[in-house]
């Protein structure tokens, strides 16, 4: 991981907080408060944390939100987030 925070503002500046977590490993917390704005919207996919395929995302309750991906070629397994897992940022 690079350590200059700056790199992870090279692709869309726009994502959830896993693709953020990803980006800047432990200097999240610090770089969500002093620079990430949250935006009035959720995400309406969700980044697979082990293909990196796109997610479709089911919102059946802001408590109860599913993602998962049909088409996935690795099989992942459908996932239970919460409405914090897709804010976009």
């Amino acid at each position: 991981m690079n350590h200059n925070i700056w790199h992870a503002f090279d692709h869309t500046t726009s994502a959830v907080p896993a693709v953020w977590r990803r980006r800047l490993g432990e200097q999240f917390n610090l770089t969500k408060a002093a620079l990430l704005k949250t935006q009035p919207f959720p995400s309406m996919s969700y980044p697979c944390q082990k293909c990196c395929c796109t997610m479709e995302l089911r919102i059946n309750t802001p408590d109860d939100i599913d993602a998962g991906c049909e088409k996935c070629p690795w099989n992942c397994q459908h996932v239970k987030l919460t409405a914090e897992d897709i804010q976009v940022l």
